[in-house]
């Protein structure tokens, strides 16, 4: 099987693109007018030319574009061996025996939950992902929300054919975090 790579949903992805992209734009633009603006004013206090201009570039310049990079950036994909999610800094990557099922996630997406942790990323990162149970969560919805009528369900089912046996109800009722 060829891997087959799903980026998000092209609506959120569109989204998290444009709105990162607008969201940086005007933090740009606040810096652009304000740091000149400052610098001809004599009543501003010392150091303000610098500081108006620094607080624009991390309330709204980085945040959106790290949110514009994560929209281009992160991506499911699925082959023989596995599953892998890419996001901005970090991925997720299990085999298939480690998939424990194919679950809702308290926010209703479809997601695979793993066994064991697939979290690959900086150390720093770790704490983050782990402590929210992230690096057990693999959402399939985001990137394709019609998966159950596709030819993705049927590949899954040749590859994992213990996802798509009959569960106990109590079983299949457990939520995550997601």
């Amino acid at each position: 099987m060829i891997p087959r790579v799903f980026p998000l949903w092209l609506p959120l992805r569109l989204a998290m693109i444009l709105g990162g992209g607008v969201i940086a734009l005007y933090g740009l633009a606040g810096i652009y007018t304000t740091a000149p603006a400052l610098q001809q004013t004599e009543s501003a206090p010392p150091g303000a030319s610098v500081l108006a201009p620094a607080a624009l570039l991390l309330i709204f310049t980085l945040p959106g574009l790290l949110l514009a990079l994560h929209g281009w950036r992160s991506r499911l994909v699925i082959s023989a061996e596995g599953v892998v999610y890419h996001s901005l800094f970090h991925r997720v990557a299990t085999s298939w025996p480690n998939i424990e099922r194919i679950g809702q996630t308290r926010r209703r997406r479809d997601a695979f939950f793993l066994r064991q942790s697939g979290f690959a990323g900086p150390r720093w990162l770790a704490p983050l992902v782990r402590g929210s149970g992230r690096d057990r969560v693999i959402t399939i919805s985001l990137h394709e929300p019609n998966w159950r009528n596709t030819p993705l369900r049927q590949e899954m089912q040749q590859l994992a054919p213990h996802l798509f046996a009959s569960r106990p109800a109590a079983r299949s009722q457990r939520r995550h975090r997601s």
